[in-house]
């Protein structure tokens, strides 16, 4: 459960989520939304003022990581499910979804929210006999923005896709130029 207490006073102000463990909490920079993760495998978002839950967004495994983007309009939730998915906070719009190395053991906002950091173990903690080989931990960098990720890959490109490459890839819709400054 959820519950919000005036810091003053000690009053509840509200409660909400009841039936499912929470496992993560997160108020947003600007005080407007309060976030959860749950073992329902949900991430949630509330009005901080009323307790109305505004957003909600479905894993495949419980939730045990959420935090907001520094302008408060984005919530990045991990799950067990080896994702984090990133979404609006005031309409649970889907805007990302990364794939982890493992578990995740941390993440942060940088850039003005434009990356996601994160930093995952490895797979293999879950067995029973633990090797060396999953004694690693994943750092990894995510770019967001759509834009961020097409200038990314213009930049790794040495041409633009041929139309036997696009279609390979993008079997419907006409062949065009994706990069402005490549033959």
């Amino acid at each position: 459960m959820v519950r919000v207490l005036l810091v003053s006073t000690g009053q509840e102000v509200w409660r909400a989520q009841k039936g499912a463990r929470v496992a993560a909490v997160a108020f947003s920079p600007d005080g407007h939304w309060l976030a959860t993760g749950s073992d329902d495998r949900t991430a949630r978002v509330f009005e901080t003022a009323s307790g109305k839950e505004v957003a909600r967004l479905a894993h495949q495994a419980p939730v045990v990581a959420v935090i907001f983007s520094p302008d408060s309009s984005s919530v990045a939730s991990a799950s067990y499910d080896y994702t984090v998915r990133v979404f609006q906070a005031a309409t649970g719009r889907e805007l990302s979804r990364l794939n982890l190395e493992g578990r995740l053991k941390g993440m942060q906002f940088v850039q003005r929210g434009q990356i996601l950091e994160t930093a995952s173990s490895g797979r293999l903690e879950v067995e029973e006999a633990v090797s060396a080989k999953s004694d690693f931990v994943s750092l990894q960098r995510h770019l967001l923005r759509p834009e961020d990720l097409i200038e990314e890959a213009c930049s790794r490109l040495t041409h633009n896709l041929t139309e036997e490459e696009w279609k390979q890839y993008w079997e419907d819709g006409p062949h065009r130029k994706t990069c402005p400054r490549l033959p």
